[in-house]
Parts: C-alpha cells; sequence; structure tokens
C-alpha cells in the first residue's frame, strides 16, 4: 500500500528529527525546531494505523485537523522570537521560554494520550472485524502495530517522570 508505505516513512523521518533534539539542545532555536515536529508524530502513527486497517484508506483533506497543534505551536513561537528580538529583557524572555516549554510539554502529552487511545481502539476494533470475516487470517501486522503503540504506552510515563523531575 503505497499510502501506508508514505505514512511510515513519515512517522521514521519525524522519529529522527525528534532525536536529533536530544543532540542540539544547545542552540534554543533548533532545540524549539525539532519539538515542534514531535507534535506531528501521533498523528502520523495514528493515520498509519488507520491506512493499514482499511483497504480503501486515502489521505483527505479532514485529516489536516490534525496539524492544528502544530500549526498553533508554530504560532506560538513566531510570536515568542518576534516578541525577544522587541522586548531585550532576558528575565522575560527567560519566563516566556519555560512557558513556552510547559505549552509544548502539556500540548503533546496531552495529544499522545488522545492518539494511543484512539489507535488502540481503531486497531481493536479491526482486529475483531478481521478475525470475523477471515477466521484463519495472519492478523501479524495488527500484532506489530499493537507492539509498537505498547511501547509508546510504556515509554509515556518514563517520558513524563523525565520531564516534571527537573522542575521538582
Amino acid at each position: 500500500n503505497k499510502i501506508s508505505n508514505r505514512l511510515l516513512a513519515s512517522f521514521i523521518l519525524l522519529c529522527s528529527v525528534d532525536i536529533t533534539g536530544l543532540f542540539i539542545n544547545q542552540v534554543y532555536t533548533l532545540f524549539l525546531f525539532s519539538k515542534t515536529f514531535t507534535l506531528l508524530l501521533f498523528p502520523t502513527l495514528f493515520l498509519y494505523v488507520m491506512s493499514i486497517c482499511s483497504i480503501r484508506f486515502k489521505l483527505k483533506t479532514k485529516y489536516l485537523i490534525h496539524t492544528v497543534p502544530f500549526i498553533t505551536y508554530i504560532a506560538v513561537v513566531i510570536i515568542y522570537q518576534r516578541i525577544i528580538n522587541v522586548n531585550n529583557d532576558g528575565i522575560f524572555a527567560v519566563i516566556f521560554s519555560k512557558t513556552i516549554w510547559v505549552f509544548n510539554t502539556i500540548l503533546l502529552k496531552v495529544q499522545a494520550i488522545g492518539y494511543i487511545i484512539a489507535s488502540l481502539s481503531i486497531l481493536r476494533k479491526h482486529r475483531k472485524i478481521y478475525l470475523k470475516n477471515y477466521s484463519e487470517g495472519d492478523i501479524s501486522i495488527y500484532k506489530l502495530l499493537s507492539q509498537i503503540i505498547l511501547i509508546f504506552i510504556i515509554t509515556f510515563p518514563i517520558t513524563v517522570v523525565k520531564e516534571i523531575i527537573p522542575y521538582t
């Protein structure tokens, strides 16, 4: 499936951009840039799950709603950059950058929970339908997708704790 392959490639590319954010945290603008693309990670995974589970899946304009957090965060970062350029007050810059970081963290965590739950429900529903229609069918792709989502479920609390520890 061509769409599924492209979505999987996009997901892997977004994961690599997210991982590079660990190495470029010295340059704050590049770090914000890499974290912005993290907001597309879970919607891409969700659309990939939908494309695998549905035979007649097509990317439609209604799926652009999944990019709203990404666009919102870009708008906030642009406003941040403009305010910092106009107002060179160091204290204000520190407060605003921490606010952006908290905004990104909360937005990403809420988004992750929502998309993980939605992906699991789609997998569960389509697995039942598939087993009902093809009692001896191969469900290895569903197992693989479930394992990928399970990895996200396991690593999610670890990342939440990792991000909360510096603030305590």
